[in-house]
């Protein structure tokens, strides 16, 4: 919050969604940026190493084990963070799921001692905390098991779990660990804020692409554990997300935290932490999320009911009515032909004609929207990426003016293989989106 003061200007807090604002945060020097962080991360360590602590006192542990208590972790060491409420499906134990694999990441054997780098010097540690629902005991059992794997394993000096998780524990974790790590089942996460907490501090992300991070920029401002799959088999996908997970340490994150300048200033790592404040905090905050709330939503819906209930409510009772109408008549609508002008050769960006007949029945022109919805088809036969084009009405048939025409002209812009769909939706003045009835007809 200081550095913020300093570099963004006091106010920097009152237009958190301005974008300009954020880009302030290139001012603030590698190195001040760097001394911040890492007066951080020793805060935390010492916070960790006090409530550990407290707690084996609170439990009557032995002495030996309240001096080791005050001993755990390095405030020099990358320190990976994992912290929320254990809910089985976000897999609070993944990490674990190769233990020889990663005690060699913990150590730091994967070094590359080639270089001269110490092995210690290119160790990771966990710091993990949370808690399950009292009634959620699949919840409870995974804090078991992983307070089971670090005694087992003797890992006690390389992660660590926090107990009475609470909001003071959450507060010093996303300001003082390095990396934020989530691992959820996609797609069962629904946002995922405790990351954007952290990234507002400058912690970059290494998250399944699920929940806020799907929408992030997770190259620049992070790493994403595989490319946004989704899978039947869960022992599958398990063994799959854990391996992507052990090499982007290995491969990506230790050697990027590690590389260090003739300053011993890690410019990569700082960068990335530069870009997780400048290009997430203007896009995820509170602010951003209740202003599109309300120019998407709420500012919508009020000039809706201002239009509906104006005239003594005539408008709300004309939809009312319409809506009768539509329902009782729609199932009687029928799409006759759809006819397409004859091409020998289609080629890029040339234009074809196409015209549908629709019998109506007792509804109206007016009432509906008839639209061709056209792109790529996939391997499935099915439309990829597509785009709704308006068909315009044009008339009834010559030959029975109880069906309408309706007609467009196409193009497509890419070579391939290239399909379009006709469908009718419901249409009135009055209605919020053409989806609000429910009802849709595709042409067979």
């Amino acid at each position: 919050q200081e550095l913020y003061e300093r570099y963004l200007g006091p106010s920097w807090y009152d237009a958190p969604a301005t974008e300009s604002l954020w880009e302030r945060v290139n001012s603030i020097p590698d190195e001040e940026l760097w001394r911040n962080h890492e007066r951080m991360r020793s805060e935390l360590i010492v916070a960790v190493r006090e409530r550990l602590h407290r707690s084996l006192q609170e439990r009557g542990a032995a002495s030996t084990e309240l001096v080791q208590a005050l001993e755990v972790l390095d405030p020099t060491v990358l320190t990976i963070g994992f912290a929320r409420r254990f809910a089985t499906y976000k897999r609070a134990t993944l990490f674990m799921r190769d233990p020889d694999r990663l005690k060699q990441i913990l150590s730091g054997l994967q070094g590359d001692r080639t270089k001269g780098d110490s092995l210690r010097k290119r160790a990771v540690q966990f710091v993990i905390a949370g808690k399950a629902h009292p009634k959620d005991i699949p919840g409870k059992e995974l804090i078991r098991d992983i307070n089971h794997f670090i005694r087992e394993q003797n890992l006690n000096h390389h992660i660590v779990f926090i107990p009475n998780y609470d909001i003071n524990v959450a507060r010093i974790m996303v300001a003082g660990c390095d990396v934020w790590l989530n691992n959820p089942r996609r797609p069962r996460e629904a946002s995922g804020t405790s990351g954007m907490k952290a990234a507002m501090n400058g912690v970059p992300n290494l998250s399944v692409l699920d929940g806020w991070w799907d929408e992030a920029d997770y190259v620049r401002t992070g790493w994403a554990i595989g490319h946004g799959e989704e899978y039947d088999d869960l022992d599958y996908q398990d063994e799959v997300e854990a391996n992507a997970f052990y090499e982007l340490l290995e491969q990506e994150i230790v050697p990027l935290f590690y590389q260090r300048d003739e300053e011993n200033l890690p410019r990569g790592w700082i960068t990335k932490m530069k870009d997780a404040i400048r290009l997430n905090c203007p896009q995820f905050n509170t602010a951003r999320m209740v202003g599109e709330y309300a120019s998407r939503a709420y500012f919508p819906l009020s000039d809706r009911y201002r239009v509906l209930t104006g005239d003594h409510y005539s408008p709300a009772k004309e939809l009312a009515h319409w809506h009768t109408h539509l329902f009782e008549h729609w199932y009687d609508m029928k799409i006759e032909t759809v006819e397409v002008s004859e091409e020998p050769e289609l080629q890029v960006d040339q234009s074809i004609a196409v015209k549908a007949r629709i019998r109506l029945g007792e509804l109206r022109p007016a009432d509906v929207r008839v639209e061709l919805y056209q792109g790529a088809i996939d391997a499935r036969g099915e439309i990829i990426n597509g785009v709704p084009v308006v068909m315009e009405y044009s008339g009834t048939d010559s030959q029975d003016d109880r069906i309408s025409l309706y007609t467009v002209n196409i193009a497509y812009h890419s070579s391939g293989l290239q399909g379009f769909a006709l469908r009718v939706f419901p249409h009135h003045p009055y209605l919020s989106n053409a989806y609000e009835p429910g009802l849709i007809l595709w042409a067979e």
